[in-house]
């Protein structure tokens, strides 16, 4: 089947059973020609306020599987991500470009995991990369590899913060958290 959804498409193929709610599913789904935009539409209200500020172009891929049954903990697969993307902060005219983001979700009930294997983008020409993992959402094991250059001026014209009036200097970094 296909489904659009907020000017999205959707294949979907699986099976359910309803009966007076929802006893199983087993769902595949491949997202088709997402753009950044349409999907943050799906935010909650109180979060479209904030983004409202913010316009993009790009990518947005996404596929997986969903596994729900009444009687056992539901799983999730997906691989999503973000390709050759531009972000811009409207008010200050500041551009996150060249925005890649390769990412898979895992969760069932012996393992979640969030993995951004390949984090790029560019901002005001200053070039970054990274990668994060989390595994075990209820007692977090956290992994975060980051490289770039950033001077801060840029990091507070495109995201503002609003308990700071100033932030300067810049930033370099090329390390590994665990």
């Amino acid at each position: 089947a296909e489904l659009a959804l907020n000017e999205m498409d959707f294949e979907l193929n699986g099976d359910f059973n309803y009966k007076d709610s929802l006893k199983n599913m087993k769902l595949n789904y491949k997202a088709k020609n997402l753009d950044i935009e349409s999907v943050l539409s799906l935010l909650p209200e109180k979060h479209k306020a904030r983004i409202n500020d913010y316009k993009s172009t790009g990518e947005f891929f996404a596929n997986g599987n969903l596994d729900y049954s009444a009687t056992r903990p539901f799983s999730i697969n997906s691989k999503f991500g973000i390709n050759g993307a531009t972000i811009e902060y409207i008010p200050k005219n500041t551009k996150l470009t060249n925005v890649v983001v390769a990412g898979e979700l895992h969760i069932n009930k012996d393992k979640t995991s969030l993995d951004l294997s390949d984090i790029k983008a560019t901002l005001n020409g200053e070039n970054f990369s990274g990668k994060f993992f989390m595994e075990n959402f209820n007692d977090p094991f956290i992994d975060v590899t980051s490289n770039g250059t950033f001077n801060l001026q840029n990091v507070y014209a495109f995201w503002p913060i609003d308990t700071l009036q100033k932030l300067e200097g810049v930033l370099k970094i090329d390390g590994r958290v665990k």
